[in-house]
Parts: structure tokens; sequence; C-alpha cells
């Protein structure tokens, strides 16, 4: 999940070799957590009846695409969300808490620690020096570049008025915060009784600033604002702050929002994010139902002789909603239904958090088909804790 997340190395010159031999692994180990797991007789039948129609679903879709290219991606994406929707259904449909979150926090802490550390003493510092470059490209229409490689564990992809913004192992530093975003939301959603919680979250939130990424503050403030507001304790300092500074912070967090995404949209980035926007939206009037195709690259002339570029690559939503239509766009819009009706309906605020969370990255950050992604919203579609099964039982 962490590599299929527009890593670098998903977009080198090993990126087809890489994709093969996570595909084959992904098979052997949720085969096994499968066989493995304890879920499997009760969940089987309706898995069976779900997934036969969401995969008749897609399929229809994917064989009306123009071209054999696009029909083999088309497959090769649903062969990946099959994989994730049956680690989601038949393996965690159930459980009280996934342990891949742990899994998932745990190597996202890793890779933030090391990042962290060759940018302080490498890029900031210069008390480590680059090992050599790296050759990668963020998408096909671009050639292959090379960037800055420290050990390969660390690249230096992004500069921001000429500081460099801490991309870790990613295409860019947006990529990084979106990986250090999720892994700090479901750290202090569901990890807060394990070891080292405090180190994780103050690494998290470090890494997070170090991309100098107005998505990842935002994220930051969303999650602190969260906590604060949901803390239970009955120490009478914190009721005091919760009363009394609380306002002011989530007051100044509207503030900073703002100037983040003033900031954002007014650079030429915002503008390029923006144009994005406009252009999936152009696209989705002109094709509503099906959208452009998958993969559009370059330029889309559209019956109406505008043509339009790139759009969505800046963000999923848009993407989705262009290339795809509301025909896949739907299937997004269900998953986030449910997972809201349920968090009401089992006055579960951690879901309904997460559920938020994912629709603000979905809407702001690219990740269109990743693991991450396919998982993220076949889990919220699925999941029933076995302590909300409790207590609705009861």
């Amino acid at each position: 999940m962490v590599l299929d997340s527009n890593s670098i190395y998903s977009k080198s010159i090993y990126s087809s070799s890489l994709s093969k031999i996570e595909f084959i692994i992904l098979i052997v180990a949720i085969s096994t957590l499968i066989i493995l797991s304890n879920n499997i007789n009760k969940n089987w039948k309706n898995y069976l009846l779900i997934t036969s129609i969401l995969f008749g679903y897609i399929f229809i879709y994917v064989l009306l695409q123009r071209n054999r290219i696009a029909i083999f991606t088309g497959i090769t994406d649903l062969g990946k969300f099959i994989l994730m929707f049956s680690l989601a259904y038949l393996v965690y449909k159930n459980s009280k808490k996934p342990f891949l979150m742990t899994a998932y926090c745990n190597v996202v802490f890793i890779v933030a620690i090391v990042s962290l550390i060759f940018w302080i003493f490498g890029s900031n510092l210069h008390l480590l020096q680059p090992t050599g470059t790296f050759l990668s490209k963020w998408n096909e229409l671009d050639d292959y570049q090379g960037v800055l490689s420290y050990y390969n564990l660390y690249f230096e992809t992004q500069t921001l008025n000429q500081t460099i913004r801490n991309s870790a192992i990613f295409v860019e530093a947006p990529m990084a915060s979106l990986t250090f975003s999720m892994a700090l939301c479901l750290e202090v959603l569901y990890q807060n009784n394990t070891k080292f919680h405090i180190i994780k979250v103050l690494v998290l939130i470090m890494a997070i600033i170090s991309t100098v990424s107005s998505t990842g503050y935002i994220c930051l403030l969303l999650t602190m604002g969260y906590l604060l507001l949901t803390s239970k304790s009955s120490n009478i300092y914190l009721l005091i702050v919760k009363t009394t500074i609380i306002p002011i912070i989530l007051v100044v967090g509207m503030i900073l929002i703002n100037y983040f995404l003033s900031q954002k949209l007014n650079s030429n980035s915002g503008f390029s994010r923006k144009r994005d926007y406009i252009n999936s939206f152009i696209a989705w009037i002109n094709y509503p139902f099906m959208g452009t195709g998958i993969d559009i690259d370059g330029n889309f002339l559209l019956p109406s002789g505008i043509k339009i570029g790139k759009f969505g690559y800046s963000n999923s939503f848009g993407r989705v909603l262009g290339e795809n239509g509301i025909y896949i766009l739907s299937l997004y819009l269900i998953s986030i239904i449910n997972s809201v009706y349920t968090s009401i309906n089992t006055k579960d605020t951690k879901r309904l958090f997460l559920t938020f969370i994912l629709i603000y990255l979905f809407i702001t950050t690219q990740f269109v088909n990743t693991y991450l992604m396919l998982f993220m919203f076949s889990l919220i579609f699925v999941w029933k804790p076995n302590n909300i099964l409790n207590s609705q039982v009861n």
C-alpha cells in the first residue's frame, strides 16, 4: 500500500516489474489471511454475491473502453479492487480493529523517521550528501528525470521558495503528506493504546510539517481539533481548555486553513489545480454517465471543439468524475453514504471522522486506484467492528 501510493519506485523504470511483484505477493498474502481468518464461514456466501455484482458492474464499464490499452488498464485496476475488497470483506468485516492499520502505521512511521533524518541532516544542514540520482517520472506524459537520492531511501524531488520539501520516497511532497496524514489519522483514532503511540504521533506530525503541504497542514489541524473536542477526561484543566481555548483554536485554525487555501489557489500550482477541477467538470458535463474513458492522455477534444488537458491529475475526485463519470463515481458515493449512516446510527465518531478525512483526501489529492484508496473505501463500506455489533445486539 505504501509503495503503490505514488512512490518514486512505482513511477520509475522498474515500475512494471514492481507492480507485478506487488500483485503476486498480495494474492498469496490475502489468500493466506482469508484461509486463516475466523470470519470466512459467516461472510463467504454474501461475499460471493456482492463481489459478483461489483465485478460484473465494473467489467461492463471496462469492456466499453475505446482501445485495448484502456481495457488492459481497466482489467488491472479491477483486479486490484477485487483483491482489496476481498481483504476488507473476508478478513476485516467483523474485526474490532483491522490489524492492517497497525502494520500500515508502523511502516509509515519508519518511512517518516528515515525521511526526517535525511531531510534535516542532508537537505537542510548538508551534513549528509546525496549518493546518486534516481530516474523517475510523475505521469506517462513526462520524460524520466533524475532526482537526487540518498541511498535510494530518500529523494529530493521538490523545492518551494528555495526550500527543499520532504517528499520521502514519493514522487512529490503532497504524496508524502497524504501518506503521513492517513497514518496519523489511523494512529490517533485506533492505535492510541499501542506501544510508542506518542512518539509515533509526534514523528508523523513533524513529517507532515516538513512536506510544506497545505493539504497535510489542514489534515493535521482537523485531527488535532477532533482530539480536543472528543476528549472525555475529567481533568479540570482539560475541561478549562475545552471550554475556553478550543473555540480560539478553532477560529485560528479556520483562519490558517483559509490562508493555506488562498496561498495554494493563488500559486502556479493552485492555478493548475483549479484548472483540473474545471476541466474535470467540463468533461463530466459532456460525458456525464460513463466519462471520457480510462487514462485519457494529453489533450482531449470534446464534441464542442474545446480541448481540455490532463484533468483531475491533481485530485482523485476530478479524475474519477471526468474519466469514469457517475457510473464509477457512484460506487465511491455509496461507500461514503453507507459509512456515514453506520457512523451516525452507532454513534461511532471515530469512523465518522475517518470517513470525513478520506473524503477530504479524495477531493484534494491524487491517489486513484492505489491499493490504499481501494482498501480504505472497501473497508468503510463493509466494516462492522465487533464492539459495534455487540452494542447493537445488547
